[in-house]
């Protein structure tokens, strides 16, 4: 349970840096969010289970700090960071 804990406060800690550009937490948590949404996803097919939201959240946050990192903005980086603080959010609700 601590795990999933941490896990979430990261999901708040990333989506809040992907609002405020925070540049020196972009690279590290931009690698780690597209790891872990690339193997929720991977894992959620090999289980059945082709829609994965919450995982594609994951990867697309982390592709989008990495584009951030590299000096590349979108206005969509907005939108999926506040997505990505209410994932981090929603997890704490529900578990």
């Amino acid at each position: 349970m601590i795990f999933v804990t941490i896990l979430n406060i990261l999901d708040i800690i990333a989506g809040f840096s992907l609002v405020f550009d925070v540049g020196f937490l972009l690279y590290p948590l931009g690698i780690f969010h597209l790891l872990k949404g690339g193997w929720t996803i991977y894992s959620s097919f090999v289980q059945g289970f082709p829609f994965e939201v919450l995982g594609g959240i994951d990867f697309m946050g982390g592709l989008a700090m990495l584009l951030l990192n590299w000096h590349l903005s979108s206005t969509y980086f907005l939108l999926l960071g506040i997505a990505m603080i209410a994932k981090g959010v929603f997890c704490f609700m529900v578990r």
